[in-house]
């Protein structure tokens, strides 16, 4: 039976790739979620698929809210999200972190049984608040008890996702940097702290992967909110990353550690507890190495 699910932020980092999994299965018929000024690049790259999504634009939000009204959705997948790294201002900030998801969670309550699967981060996670991320941190934080309030009507997945990285990722991110400045042997000007923070690094299309499971998954109970952690379980150094990321490239030149301080606020430890997905017989499909593999071949 095919199923009709609505998609955000698929111009995104993990939204591309999401998208592009999504529209491989025949059985999905999808809606696009677009702002005016989205880069529409990789929609018209499927233009062969055309007969499997609908472009809905985001642009007048009455629009939007009347439109749903007519359409069944069995999934509302919302993959937006504004860091706050560009200087955005709070409004735009809180646009995709809180005020879309929450017309969407109202369209969404008047679909029977649907199923509402948000996108969260390890910077969320209890005891990992950072000041320098407040804006974003407090504005997705302020979307969930939306979410459990209204789990009764709806299922609600919050995914909460470790240190994701891959192919296409923006270059101010911190691997992208690293691998940036280890092409230059180290000598752009990087400062980097002792490095000893434990990260679980998790693929984006491992990230991609588990979010089809969770959506081809139905279970029984068709109601209620739930946190599944996305990542791989296991948890690396900065110092380790950076020297697998030494090893591909062929490089002897240490990264340089030690020449900053720990932010006041560092996460130092942070990794998934995988046991939902492992339920779901999901599984990473990159090791660290052939996760960087793939990353540097593609910068």
């Amino acid at each position: 039976m095919r199923k009709n699910i609505l998609i955000t932020g698929a111009t995104g980092f993990l939204g591309q790739v999401v998208l592009n999994k999504l529209l491989d299965n025949s059985e999905y018929y999808l809606y696009i979620i677009m702002r005016p000024n989205s880069d529409t690049k990789i929609i018209t790259s499927n233009n062969h698929r055309m007969s499997q999504f609908e472009v809905v634009s985001l642009e007048d939000p009455r629009e939007l809210t009347q439109k749903l009204s007519k359409i069944r959705i069995d999934i509302f997948l919302h993959l937006a999200t504004n860091y706050g790294r560009n200087n955005e201002s709070i409004a735009q900030i809180l646009e995709p972190n809180l005020i879309l998801p929450l017309l969407l969670l109202k369209s969404a309550i008047l679909n029977d049984f649907c199923h509402f699967i948000n996108i969260d981060s390890f910077y969320n996670k209890p005891g990992n608040f950072q000041d320098r991320l407040f804006d974003y941190s407090q504005s997705k934080a302020a979307l969930i008890p939306w979410l459990k309030v209204n789990a009764n009507q709806i299922k609600v997945s919050n995914l909460i996702l470790e240190h994701m990285y891959g192919p296409n990722d923006k270059p101010h991110k911190f691997i992208p940097k690293l691998i940036a400045s280890a092409k230059l042997n180290y000598q752009d000007g990087l400062k980097l702290s002792p490095g000893k923070q434990l990260r679980d690094f998790v693929f984006v299309e491992d990230v991609a992967s588990a979010i089809e499971m969770i959506i081809e998954y139905e279970p029984e109970v068709s109601l209620g909110y739930q946190d599944i952690e996305v990542g791989t379980g296991e948890a690396h150094t900065l110092i380790y990353l950076s020297e697998v990321i030494n090893k591909i490239l062929g490089i002897s030149v240490a990264a340089p550690f030690l020449l900053s301080e720990y932010p006041k606020d560092e996460i130092m430890s942070s990794f998934a507890d995988t046991h939902i997905l492992k339920l779901l017989g999901w599984g990473p499909s990159h090791s660290l190495e052939s996760g960087l593999r793939k990353t540097i071949g593609d910068l």
